[in-house]
């Protein structure tokens, strides 16, 4: 009732509802002013929240894969300059609002009905909308099944499957929806030839874990196929027939660990909008079907690599206009027509991944190189953008300019031949990585704070020739430095994890900060710190507050220990260390449960020296050794 009528100002509108007849109705199954509530939806609502009764009782259901299940119904009216999926999501967060959906208890990202609600779902539902399970009498075929010829969405929450599909086909050769939501492995056998062969209407159809490993080429036949999936099976191949009902929205391959290649004709189903597949599929695959830039309506397009053949050049990425989420363009080098890729116009993408072969090409392609990426700008919309086997000099002015206000990661890898790092103002980035600049001598900015006023996490590794940093990120809390040969100082920042390995000019903290900033110290408490093979760094930074320690190979290393810095300790691991202080303050350290002492060298004081049991009383957990 809540939902039903929050923010109705209407005195007249709440009493009718008060003298609403249906208080008075007898219906013991479903409470009346569930009943009210569902008469109040529009006509699509009703049907998008009938559709749900096909769901097992307390099941989760992602809200996405939902929204996908209503497009192929045609449930979600569309509107002109409007994503269906948007106006689904609309759909979706109605009936959250008015409490007929609510978040699971055992998974924030899904949702589930309410045991009343999905009595209320299935009593609208019927009997276009039918479960069948294992409970039931077998008598006649049609009695055993209790479904109509008008049943049009069926879900099967048996554990013997082949019989019951042998009997909904010859029951319901309309249907629209079949089904299997029940997780246990199911084996159709023969029936499954028949859905093919008779069920001629089907839209949605789902063979998910199952025994199957050969889809029929009879499938063809399902011209109104819009939702297919193959989740969680044993198929190797797909028949290139696949592609021939057209109308396919959603074909999900998640979970088939066996099948490494996509039809030849996958280019046909010009309406697909979502292809399914693990990210391992994509990283495994060499080469896409031919002519994929057909698929205009696909909205998930994980990797692209560039070829140099028709057919397979980076212009098939130029009409994708509607991709989202992640989009690797690898084999960058065999790109010839840049522009034609038409990025910046890709406002859903959210991460962008630039590679190149690693592999030695001529250094006069260079130049070539730094034209592709700087014709590769993605839209302003993009939050992560990582470029691999660079081998310009110049990074591109789209990276530099500000131009990229939302991006919160950058990472940069085998850019052989960048010296100066220049990102320009980005301020809600958040973490940078950089790994193997062989050349990269210097981390460029103007020293103001405004520059990464969001950095967070900060790791750079096998820089040889790294020299500077900036001396300040006022949030970085994440700081890893390994192999960094000629780098003296690391960035003044509240760092919470620090790593430092293999760095062998490391000094200390960066302490020349800019004119008129002035550096705040926070409270909160830095957790874990590894230095190893650091033999020059002096001190460590006066405000940690520990839960691991790790000191390996540091010879000029000092700190200033306070009891409230070790007091969490549990974890301690060193080699040499020039002073007692710290073994003193951890004396009866309750919460120390782990720890690696490597040729550990104390100086004690003349009067433990004297007393060995005392100084193995005050270090039990270093044992009598």
């Amino acid at each position: 009732m809540g939902g039903l009528l929050k923010g109705e100002t209407d005195v007249h509108k709440w009493k009718r509802i008060m003298k609403s007849e249906i208080w008075e109705a007898k219906d013991d199954s479903v409470l009346p002013v569930l009943r009210l509530s569902y008469n109040h939806l529009s006509s699509n609502l009703k049907q998008c929240f009938a559709y749900c009764s096909m769901f097992p009782k307390s099941d989760a259901f992602d809200k996405n894969q939902l929204t996908k299940l209503w497009m192929a119904q045609e449930f979600i009216l569309t509107k002109k300059n409007e994503k269906t999926e948007d106006i689904g999501s609309d759909y979706f967060n109605n009936l959250e609002k008015r409490f007929f959906f609510e978040i699971s208890s055992d998974d924030s990202t899904k949702y589930r009905m309410h045991d009343l609600i999905h009595d209320l779902a299935q009593s609208m539902a019927h009997p276009f909308f039918s479960q069948v399970k294992d409970e039931r009498p077998m008598s006649t075929k049609k009695e055993s099944l209790s479904l109509k010829e008008n049943s049009r969405h069926v879900s099967l929450l048996c554990k013997e499957v082949e019989q019951p599909i042998l009997e909904i086909v010859d029951t319901s050769k309309k249907l629209r929806t079949l089904v299997f939501p029940a997780g246990h492995l199911k084996a159709f056998g023969h029936a499954l030839q028949k859905v093919f062969d008779e069920l001629s209407y089907i839209r949605v159809l789902d063979l998910s874990s199952s025994t199957l490993k050969k889809l029929p080429k009879s499938i063809e036949k399902l011209k109104l196929l819009r939702y297919l999936n193959l989740c969680k099976t044993e198929i190797k191949k797909l028949p290139n027939s696949i592609c021939r009902p057209y109308n396919l929205e959603t074909l999900k391959l998640l979970g088939c660990p066996w099948l490494f290649k996509l039809p030849r004709d996958l280019a046909d189903l010009t309406n697909l909008r979502y292809l399914e597949l693990d990210e391992m599929f994509w990283s495994v695959v060499c080469i896409l079907p031919p002519n994929i830039g057909r698929l205009t309506s696909l909205h998930n397009l994980h990797a692209f690599h560039v070829g140099c053949e028709t057919g397979y050049r980076l212009e098939e990425l130029k009409n994708m206009v509607y991709l989202t989420g992640t989009l690797h363009i690898s084999k960058l080098e065999n790109a010839a027509t840049v522009g034609d890729a038409n990025l910046k116009d890709k406002e859903w993408l959210q991460k962008v991944v630039y590679e190149w072969s690693n592999q030695n090409i001529n250094t006069q392609d260079k130049a070539r190189e730094e034209e592709v990426l700087e014709e590769l700008q993605p839209h302003s919309n993009v939050r992560e953008v990582h470029i691999f086997h660079y081998r310009g000099i110049e990074l591109p002015t789209w990276m530099k300019n500000g131009q990229l206000q939302n991006l919160v990661a950058i990472s940069l890898k085998h850019c052989a031949r960048t010296k100066i790092l220049n990102l320009g103002q980005l301020p809600k980035l958040k973490e940078v990585r950089l790994k193997n600049m062989q050349v990269l001598e210097e981390w460029q900015e103007e020293q103001q704070e405004e520059h990464y006023p969001s950095l967070k996490k900060l790791k750079i590794s096998h820089c040889p020739k790294l020299t500077k940093l900036p001396c300040f990120f006022p949030k970085l809390d994440h700081l890893k430095i390994k192999k960094c040969d000629l780098l003296e100082t690391i960035p003044l920042a509240p760092l919470t994890n620090i790593t430092l390995v293999d760095n062998p000019l490391l000094k200390h903290l960066n302490e020349d900060l800019p004119v008129g900033i002035v550096y705040k110290q926070r409270p909160e408490e830095t957790r874990e710190v590894k230095i190893s093979n650091c033999p020059e760094l002096l001190k460590l930074p006066d405000f940690l507050y520990l839960d691991k320690l790790e000191i390996i190979g540091c010879r000029s290393l000092t700190a200033s220990w306070e009891k409230e810095n070790v007091e969490d300790l549990q974890h301690l691991a060193m080699d040499t260390y020039i002073d007692d202080k710290l073994l003193s303050l951890i004396h009866g350290n309750n919460t120390l449960h782990s720890g690696d002492f490597k040729h550990l060298q104390c100086k004690v004081s003349s009067q433990m020296a004297k007393h060995p049991k005392s100084q193995s009383s005050l270090y039990p957990w270093l044992g009598t050794s």
